[in-house]
């Protein structure tokens, strides 16, 4: 969130983020931000595999946001839709803010595009790109005292997702810093 998304992420990735980037434009909004749907998809279908891997995208965010509420690495909604490297840096980020009692409140705002299937027919493995937008969450320390959290903003962040076991599941990630997407 501000930043639990931008702290638990950054703070675990700090040094790998830079090389992860694009300079691709910000994807265009959507008009849903979350997904209710588990991301299943029939792979010899493109506009549902690419659905789905939107979807999964979507419901990882989801279930990290959830789980920031309680600082719980351990939400089993995160293996749901995400696995190696991105669950990994999800987990671990969630445990550093459970050992120092804070706990994440808010929204994020997403606006991902799918911008790759690989291969053409029968995709696997997919790339999604997005501006997230952090500014609307915020850190807190559980016991009420203070903590100052650092500002919030429009983040670049690409994700590589992979069908696996018949789900899509974010399998790793990049989040760039504030002011790197409009």
């Amino acid at each position: 969130m501000s930043n639990l998304a931008a702290r638990v992420l950054t703070v675990v990735l700090l040094p790998a983020l830079a090389a992860c980037g694009t300079n691709d434009p910000a994807p265009k909004p959507t008009t849903t931000t979350t997904a209710s749907t588990a991301a299943k998809s029939p792979v010899n279908d493109i506009g549902t595999a690419s659905k789905a891997a939107e979807d999964a995208y979507r419901n990882m965010w989801k279930a990290f946001i959830s789980a920031s509420r309680a600082s719980n690495p351990n939400d089993p909604e995160l293996a749901r839709y995400a696995s190696g490297h991105a669950l990994d840096v999800l987990m671990r980020g969630l445990q550093q803010s459970k050992d120092q009692g804070l706990l994440g409140r808010g929204e994020v705002i997403l606006r991902p595009s799918v911008s790759g299937l690989e291969p053409a027919t029968a995709p696997t493995k997919a790339a999604v790109e997005d501006c997230v937008d952090t500014s609307g969450t915020a850190m807190y320390k559980a016991d009420g005292s203070p903590y100052q959290d650092s500002l919030g903003g429009k983040r670049s962040m690409s994700a590589s997702l992979e069908l696996i076991d018949g789900s899509w599941k974010v399998v790793n990630f990049g989040l760039k810093a504030v002011g790197t997407c409009a």
